[in-house]
């Protein structure tokens, strides 16, 4: 019953030549039989061969069921009688043939075997489904039904809107996550709730035991986490403090190579950064603010990879060899040329000012209005 699937459609590359009458398409069908050919006919209706063709179809593809039909029983080089077609009376030749092709059973076995277990597969959890639903029907909890069915129980002893557990920690492996914590939040305590269909088409049945209302955590349960979270501003407050006192050094003639050295840091270089590149050791930001400097500028930029800071100093400034309009990203000659356009528009705009005398027509204005 599948063999469709597995077949690939006779098709025809068709010609169609439209007359404007019956009578018309019947004197040209008649001509035929006395030596015209059908190229013949297509040049004398002044048309050429790329006019009548059709196209290479199967014939479901063709939606006038009366040319699909007459097409499709041509041979090769045949052509039609004059057929009604919905543009009007045509004659068809049909010029190429590519016959059915379906694939040998060998081919295809093992999608046949896979789509029979899916079948299968998806019979007995139907089944299950429903056996479940009977249980809970007749009195069954959610435990007794899942133990008479060999089904497991996940019970998640508390998780909050956002799934995480009080400690923080993140509830793991729950199927399909947010709308199973949306339909919990949902739902009442104690009470049989409508199943979840997951995105590989099997079912989730949950339910509420408890509710805990929210409210403020204790110093307690949240001493680690405050001060690992004042631990790391901390850390950041210094830091930042720190690299901006270095940078006044910096700026102030202090070369990288002494404040290097005090700190027990390597110095490095690095060449051939590029504007509007997102450079993997300073990040597309601090790619950017590096091209805010000049030859000798300094600054301070975020590190991209973690919490650090990165001082630098601007050694050099040059044009790459071969440089031209070309090597300008797009987004930037796009924001060029927007920007040369108006500011264009406006000197003709000034222009035109200083010499044509701009007055508005009230009158006008309030005709327009009122209509």
């Amino acid at each position: 019953k599948n063999k469709g699937r597995y077949t690939t459609a006779e098709t025809r590359t068709i010609e169609q030549l439209v007359f404007k009458t019956p009578d018309a398409a019947k004197a040209a069908l008649d001509s035929l039989k006395t030596g015209a050919t059908f190229d013949k006919l297509v040049a004398a209706e002044g048309k050429t061969q790329a006019d009548t063709l059709l196209g290479t179809l199967s014939k479901d593809k063709i939606a006038d069921k009366a040319v699909a039909d007459a097409a499709f029983a041509l041979n090769v080089n045949e052509v039609s009688p004059v057929v009604q077609g919905a543009f009007g009376p045509v004659l068809l030749r049909v010029t190429e043939i590519k016959p059915e092709v379906v694939k040998p059973l060998a081919e295809v076995a093992a999608d046949i075997r896979k789509d029979l277990a899916l079948g299968e597969a998806s019979r007995i959890l139907l089944d299950v489904h429903d056996s479940y639903e009977d249980s809970r029907a007749s009195g069954s909890t959610l435990e007794q039904a899942a133990e008479k069915l060999k089904l497991k129980v996940v019970t998640v002893d508390a998780i909050d809107r956002t799934g995480l557990r009080p400690d923080g920690a993140i509830v793991k492996d729950l199927p399909e996550s947010p709308e199973l914590i949306k339909a919990v939040f949902d739902a009442e305590p104690g009470t049989e709730n409508p199943d979840l269909t997951t995105a590989n088409n099997g079912f989730v049945f949950y339910e509420v035991d408890s509710v805990t209302p929210a409210r403020d955590r204790t110093l307690d349960e949240v001493r680690q986490k405050v001060v690992a979270d004042w631990t790391a501003a901390e850390t950041t407050k210094r830091l930042t403090a720190k690299a901006q006192e270095l940078e006044k050094r910096l700026e102030a003639g202090t070369t990288l190579d002494v404040i290097a050295s005090e700190l027990k840091l390597e110095k490095q270089t690095k060449r051939g950064v590029k504007r509007g590149a997102d450079d993997a050791d300073f990040g597309k930001e601090g790619a950017a603010a590096m091209f805010g400097e000049g030859e000798g500028g300094t600054g301070l930029i975020p590190s991209p990879t973690g919490d650090g800071q990165i001082l630098f100093r601007i050694a050099e400034v040059f044009e790459p060899a071969g440089a031209d309009a070309s090597s300008v990203p797009d987004d930037e000659q796009k924001s060029f040329t927007a920007g040369m356009s108006d500011d264009l528009l406006d000197q003709l705009v000034a222009q035109l000012q200083t010499q044509y005398d701009v007055r508005i027509d009230q009158t006008a204005v309030a005709q327009a209005l009122t209509r």
